[in-house]
């Protein structure tokens, strides 16, 4: 039996939902829109940008540049189901051994008169530290079976930092930093509609037989957006020269392979994009 136009409108809007194009697009028409009423120093440079590293390949959902200075976002898009719409951040006390309080590191590109474009980490003080556990939690929605779940943050993380990795492959490929004798930097973001929620607890403090730290003496509440700090592994780096001497074990983590990337919630997209990256 033939389906009627409304019938096929929703089987469209469901496939569209399901796979975060209509949020893609909104997101996108955000940066437009606010770009053009010189709200944001942002404009939209691409969307589905392809990139690749080593012999994995992969499209960065939007890229961003910055008007005035030489900075890009490597944005990747993430609607959640809202009845797994939590996003949980804690931090470790002991990840990294090197910083005494943990720094937001970025991706910078540099002109080298010997190697021509190198990366090397920017590491930058913020008032709140980067987060580095994160797990997703059930809320009281029903949810709408519509959106990532299992394991949304490490796959958004992840594939953040692919596309901020593979487009500061491709601007090195260009001389991008040598034909302007400037540094630039790449900044991977996750901008989601799930609810960010973040600890300052020590988890640390539960009790080695059990391992469960007790949820009366836990206080956590909602925030707009945040920096999280993810260890790379080969697959998610740039294959770029770089001048950095990892020397020990933990300058090696904190310089070479620890990234951060921020993760914005989507009602607060227009507030991090006015954020400052210098």
């Amino acid at each position: 039996m033939t389906k009627s136009p409304e019938e096929f409108g929703t089987a469209l809007s469901g496939a569209m939902n399901r796979h975060g194009f209509a949020f893609q697009e909104a997101a996108s028409r955000a940066v437009v829109v606010l770009g053009s009423n010189r709200k944001i120093d942002w404009f939209l440079a691409a969307t589905e940008f392809p990139v690749s590293l080593g012999t994995s390949e992969s499209h960065v959902d939007l890229v961003l540049e910055d008007r005035f200075e030489r900075a890009f976002l490597a944005v990747e898009c993430k609607r959640v189901d809202p009845a797994v719409g939590y996003w949980h951040f804690a931090r470790s006390r002991f990840e990294d051994q090197n910083m005494s309080t943990p720094k937001v590191v970025l991706e910078e590109l540099h002109a080298d008169p010997e190697l021509g474009t190198i990366s090397n980490p920017l590491q930058l003080g913020w008032s709140t530290p980067p987060f580095n556990i994160a797990v997703e939690g059930r809320t009281q929605s029903k949810g709408d079976g519509v959106g990532g779940a299992n394991d949304a943050i490490a796959k958004s993380v992840a594939q953040a930092l692919r596309g901020a990795a593979g487009l500061a492959q491709f601007l090195a490929s260009r001389n991008e930093p040598m034909s302007r004798q400037r540094s630039l930097r790449v900044v991977p973001v996750v901008v989601t509609t799930a609810t960010l929620v973040t600890s300052e607890n020590d988890l640390g403090s539960a009790p080695l037989d059990s391992g469960r730290i007790d949820s009366a003496g836990v206080t956590a509440g909602p925030v707009s957006w945040l920096w999280y700090n993810h260890n790379r592994s080969r697959s998610l780096r740039p294959d770029i020269p770089s001048r950095a001497d990892p020397g020990s074990m933990a300058h090696w983590l904190s310089l070479v392979s620890t990234r951060s990337v921020a993760i914005v919630n989507a009602a607060s997209w227009e507030e991090f994009l006015r954020v400052r990256f210098s």
